[in-house]
Formats: C-alpha cells, sequence, structure tokens
C-alpha cells in the first residue's frame, strides 16, 4: 500500500528517498512540538515526582520538585507541591520557606497565612525554647 503512494507521488528512486525525508520532517516536527508543550506544562515534572515519592523516594522527588520551580518560577503549584511534601517528611524549616514563597505570589491566600503561622508557631516551639527546658 505504501508502495503504491510513493510511486504515485513520487516517480523514481531519488524523488522517493526525498519524500520519505519530506514525511520524516514533518514527523520529526510533530513530535517536537508535543514534547515542547509538555516541557512548557508545570504538571508534567510534578506527576514524574509523585511517582517517586510512591515509591517512598522523597528525596529524588523532591528534587525534581525543585528543578520544576526553576523551570516555572511564577507557579503557585510548584511551589505548593515541594510545601506539601516538605511538610510530610517532617523538613520543617524547609516547608516554612516554600510557604512563604507561596504568599509572596499569592498574599491574599489565608489557608496559605494560616499554614505559615501554625508552622511558625511549631518551630518557636521546637527551635527556639530556653535551655534546660524538656520538650517531653
Amino acid at each position: 500500500m505504501l508502495s503504491i503512494k510513493v510511486k504515485k507521488f513520487c516517480p523514481g528512486q531519488k524523488a522517493m528517498w526525498i519524500c520519505i525525508g519530506v514525511a520524516l520532517l514533518y514527523i520529526y516536527n510533530y513530535v517536537a512540538l508535543l514534547l515542547n508543550l509538555l516541557l512548557y506544562y508545570d504538571h508534567f515534572l510534578n506527576d514524574a515526582a509523585n511517582e517517586f515519592l510512591v515509591a517512598n523516594k522523597t528525596d529524588i522527588a523532591i528534587n525534581i520538585y525543585k528543578v520544576n520551580i526553576e523551570l516555572f518560577p511564577k507557579s503557585f503549584f510548584t511551589y505548593d507541591v515541594l510545601a506539601q511534601t516538605y511538610l510530610k517528611t517532617d523538613y520543617k524549616t524547609n516547608t516554612l520557606k516554600y510557604f512563604k514563597m507561596l504568599l509572596v505570589l499569592d498574599s491574599d491566600n489565608q489557608k496559605v497565612k494560616k499554614t505559615v503561622v501554625a508552622l511558625e508557631n511549631k518551630i518557636d516551639f521546637y527551635f527556639r525554647r530556653p535551655l534546660g527546658v524538656k520538650l517531653f
């Protein structure tokens, strides 16, 4: 079937290879367009990082989230996902840092403001206590 179409539109051997080259160029451009769309979509890397979280490889997931923040520095979603991941993994100081970055992006977000206040209170309790005071 393909040979019939090639002979119909491309008479001769040299012309056939030119037609095949043009077809491959169209396919290459289409694939490149799809890859560019995926690379400029901030959820793409987050989906990959989520797979590492499910596999309990938190450090790899956090590194992927950080790369995503470098690629999309104005995306609220990218900072939120990293902050939530830090919150689940007990990196409280990093959690506070990224929640504060969320406030820079969206200063009217009440949920983030409450989270920042709660985290600051916990960090104050754990790290800024007077010497000699035992927690438990």
